[in-house]
């Protein structure tokens, strides 16, 4: 019995002390990629950084419905 509590206060301190880089409230904040110089693709990214930036390109949602049990969205 002893073997078993020891085991879970080792548990309950292993959980309580590993806490996910960039969880709310921790103190650690990462650096973005492209902040530390990493570049990805090739073209500079846009006034808004989004896929909207693109000329030509259109963004839309269209949701599929095919019988009974397909819905997308």
């Amino acid at each position: 019995m002893l073997k078993f509590i020891v085991a879970l206060f080792l548990c309950v301190i292993v959980t309580a002390s590993a806490r996910p880089q960039n969880a709310p409230g921790s103190a650690e904040v990462r650096p973005r990629a492209r902040e530390i110089g990493v570049r990805t693709g090739v073209y500079d990214p846009g006034p808004k950084n989004a896929i909207t930036d693109v000329q030509g390109v259109l963004v839309g949602q269209v949701t599929v419905v095919e019988g009974e049990n397909v819905r997308t969205g």
